[in-house]
């Protein structure tokens, strides 16, 4: 699994300020509801992916959405989230131009 997490922030993810984490990448952090260190410019804070029940398929295909808080985002911006090698708990948040 490469260690980067990129993600283009949609209407919701801003409005809602928070990062949606896909199905698929899942395994690219600690786990649901474990805490890990994020750094957003020269600080590290406290993170972890959370989620929701959702019914956006239909009431025949319950899900959950995953998601880690992050204020300040507006539509269309990118970011990265980098993995530190060898620190399983440890990540860098970057916006993109």
């Amino acid at each position: 699994m490469k260690n980067i997490y990129l993600r283009k922030i949609s209407r919701e993810e801003a409005d809602n300020g928070y990062i949606f984490v896909l199905k698929s990448m899942l395994g690219f952090f600690p786990g649901i509801g474990k805490e890990f260190q994020l750094k957003d410019g020269r600080c590290y804070r406290a993170a972890k992916v959370e989620s929701y029940p959702c019914l956006c398929q239909g009431p025949d295909e319950p899900h959950e959405h995953f998601f880690i808080s992050e204020s300040g985002l507006k539509r269309g911006d990118v970011v990265e989230i980098r993995k530190i090698e060898n620190d399983s708990k440890r990540y860098i948040l970057k916006r993109l131009p």
